[in-house]
């Protein structure tokens, strides 16, 4: 049975629980939903977890989407409610409650109007399509229906679990593939963003094309139809697909007899001909080096307390080789730290505090890692940059970039992509390109192999590294369980001699202290 996040254990019943993302909170004004699921058996609470999670996961998503949405503002729900109220009255209904609780959630929202309204058993009038808002409001109610009991109410409904044990799914009886892909989604580990969103859009393009039928139905003759569409694709995007569909069907599998019955997805190939590295980015010269730090853009960014985040994030990639979103998603307080033999380092994980609406992710295991700060960011003033973030309780190391699905280096990335153009020195060479901050990373690793180091660095970037024996071959994954794991730990001073090994003849300028202004703090 798999592990399921969402359990916990009172006694010997098990409860379902989920965490009201922060940033839903003035929606849905509670921390978390609970909900007793009256069994103690792990068997029966699971897919009954995943059910519950699967729903407010579409209910985070579905008021996330409402949110971005600028027509559907106070001031529409205001109107919509007075005139429905006026269109309302000879029947006696009164909604000057209902738009009093909507103001004073100044939520923006109508998902709780729509409750409010469903409560009154008031209809909604379609005729003519002169009603456009109510017709908005009307599809919104369908969808928000299987939600009311979330937004009502601190627990979460589950019917049978209020006065019977919850009934499991007969095994002959296969979810629709839009059910399938809802839990699947919701059961997946929430921390990995990134493949959370390529495999929201590799399903979602899956489901389109296949349509809503029972996973039982669906054929290998369904998906050799689907991936013939990628003839005109990138061999990577082919692949991303792929994996997504692949995972979904053996996760499938492991639950519901006969899902995917005859689909064989490994032996699905890829037809076309658009080769997998035309959108590569290669490493930066020289020249390209002095251009970005030296630049007048640069320069005004380093004598800029307001901008100088923006010096620190490519000098940051420079000396370190990390992934844009792993530098942003740093916490000052817990993810800059001071270790044994006086050595600086960042620690990559998703297991220390994040910022309120950061959600921390690693791409892999391997991304785990402790990353030692170069001896040139220290002298250029890094760690006076971090005491200052710190001063001011910012929990990110850079605040001044707002957060977007959870990320932390999203916008970061974008700003340093527009950038990278404004300075003249975007390159979009198939296979070579130089467009943005993964050029940093492509340039450590470069460097490395130039000065025949690049085994050492393995670890510092995050690449797996396989343990070799004398004679040079790589270890069999059965003797490395034999080997002590302390053993297979890089001493953090080996790490500091290595990153060390990266030298540019770059004349930085020295960066200002940073302000802040208008940002969140951390509480």
């Amino acid at each position: 049975m798999p592990k399921c996040p969402h359990l916990y254990r009172r006694g010997n019943i098990l409860y379902f629980r989920i965490v009201v993302p922060v940033r839903l909170r003035s929606v849905l004004p509670v921390r978390e939903f609970t909900q007793s699921l009256n069994t103690q058996n792990l068997s029966n609470a699971v897919p009954a977890a995943y059910k519950l999670a699967s729903d407010a996961k579409l209910l985070f998503n579905y008021i996330d989407e409402l949110m971005a949405e600028k027509e559907l503002r106070n001031d529409l729900i205001q109107d919509l409610i007075e005139r429905l109220e006026e269109k309302r009255q000879s029947e006696g209904f009164d909604l000057s409650k209902a738009a009093e609780e909507a103001k004073k959630k100044n939520t923006g929202l109508p998902l709780k109007a729509i409750a409010a309204l469903k409560r009154k058993d008031i209809a909604f009038d379609l005729q003519e399509g002169r009603h456009q808002e109510e017709l908005r409001l009307a599809k919104l109610q369908a969808r928000a229906e299987a939600f009311d009991k979330l937004v009502n109410s601190q627990q979460v409904a589950a019917p049978q679990a209020q006065h019977e044990p919850i009934k499991t799914t007969s095994p002959s009886k296969v979810p629709m593939l839009s059910s399938a892909i809802a839990t699947f989604m919701a059961q997946y580990d929430q921390s990995k963003i990134g493949m959370l969103k390529k495999h929201k859009t590799a399903l979602s393009k899956f489901l389109e094309f296949i349509g809503n039928k029972p996973i039982d139905q669906i054929k290998h003759v369904d998906i050799n139809r689907f991936f013939a569409n990628f003839a005109h694709h990138h061999n990577k995007n082919f692949k991303n697909y792929k994996s997504s569909i692949k995972q979904l069907i053996e996760w499938a599998r492991s639950l519901h007899e006969g899902a995917f019955d005859g689909v064989y997805i490994n032996e699905v190939k890829y037809s076309g001909n658009r080769k997998e590295k035309e959108r590569s980015q290669r490493s930066f010269k020289d020249a390209e080096l002095l251009r970005v730090f030296t630049c007048e853009k640069m320069q005004g960014y380093c004598n800029s307390g307001a901008d100088v985040h923006k010096f620190w994030l490519p000098v940051i990639g420079l000396y370190s080789g990390a992934r844009v979103n792993e530098i942003c998603q740093l916490n000052p307080f817990t993810d800059i730290v001071h270790g044994e033999g006086d050595v600086w380092y960042f620690h990559i994980t998703e297991d220390t505090e994040a910022d309120e609406d950061v959600r921390k992710s690693t791409k892999t295991e391997a991304a785990k890692r402790v990353i030692p700060i170069h001896s040139k960011l220290i002298d250029l003033g890094f760690l006076d940059y971090v005491e200052s973030l710190k001063k001011a309780r910012y929990k990110r190391l850079f605040p001044q970039w707002k957060v977007a699905g959870g990320r932390a280096g999203a916008n970061a990335g974008k700003d340093f992509v527009r950038f990278i153009a404004d300075v003249g020195l975007r390159d979009e060479t198939k296979g070579k390109q130089l467009t943005g901050m993964h050029a940093f990373r492509k340039t450590a690793l470069t460097r490395a192999y130039r000065g025949k180091f690049i085994k050492d660095m393995l670890s510092i970037v995050g690449h797996e590294n396989d343990l070799m024996d004398e004679t040079g071959r790589a270890l069999p994954a059965v003797t490395m369980d034999y080997i002590d794991d302390e053993e297979l730990v890089i001493p953090l001073a080996d790490k500091k001699a290595t990153i060390e090994k990266l030298q540019f003849d770059i004349p930085f300028c020295k960066p200002v202290k940073p302000t802040f202004k208008n940002h969140r703090r951390a509480s």
